[in-house]
């Protein structure tokens, strides 16, 4: 982090926040953000086109589970909203950030749901939620149950990637992977925690790369902090 220097552009007015999340649409940064209510979790939208000056868009969006990015698909703003017990899904969309459309994604269906290893992104054309700590067979092929595809956001169909684990099976990946659609190859990356602890710790960050979910994916070690 000391290779970095940042600056600070503005204060945002938001409080009691316990999580962020970002995005870019229609040219403007929009800040969504988890806020605390008398131990009651609801969403704020924030926007600004400068990162100087916000606008609240809502402060009571009808959703509260941020764990999943917001994605930009098919010229709309969507959420992956999860319940407490994290097994069921729901999916907002909006075109505006203040009119919410819902669906139950009930073609989602509850196994290793709750594992909670799961990252989702646009790849081909497509949104793809890929559970990254699915069992593997000899040949680390892995039919990974808590996959999916689907082209609208709405019907889901179960999706199959190679190689979603390290080789070595003593490894387990920590939480809040992060994905995308880069230059027409999924990238995912994240670190993985060794039983048997891996030294130096970042020695486990690495970047995996698939030309096509199908193929044996790169992986580049990422360089130490």
């Amino acid at each position: 982090q000391s290779n970095f220097v940042w600056e600070k552009l503005s204060d945002i007015p938001v409080q009691n926040a316990r999580g962020f999340r970002s995005i870019v649409y229609n040219d403007k940064i929009l800040l969504f953000a988890e806020i605390n209510r008398n131990n009651t979790y609801t969403c704020e939208l924030w926007s600004s086109s400068n990162g100087t000056e916000w606008v609240n868009i809502s402060d009571s969006l009808p959703f509260s589970d941020l764990s999943m990015p917001p994605l930009i698909f098919n010229n709309r703003i969507n959420i992956l909203a999860r319940d407490t017990t994290k097994e069921n899904a729901t999916l907002w969309y909006s075109e505006d950030g203040k009119n919410w459309l819902s669906k139950e994604s009930d073609s989602l269906t509850n196994i290793m749901y709750s594992e909670d290893f799961d990252v989702w992104s646009i790849f081909n054309g497509k949104l793809l939620l890929v559970n990254y700590n699915p069992p593997c067979n000899e040949s680390f092929t892995c039919q990974v149950p808590g996959s999916w595809m689907s082209s609208d956001g709405f019907s889901w169909y179960t999706t199959t990637i190679k190689n979603g684990m390290l080789t070595d099976k003593l490894d387990t990946p920590n939480k809040h992977f992060v994905a995308c659609d880069f230059d027409g190859q999924f990238v995912m990356c994240g670190a993985w925690r060794a039983f048997y602890l891996t030294y130096p710790v970042w020695s486990t960050y690495a970047l995996r790369i698939w030309r096509s979910l199908e193929s044996n994916p790169v992986q580049i070690q990422l360089p130490a902090p």
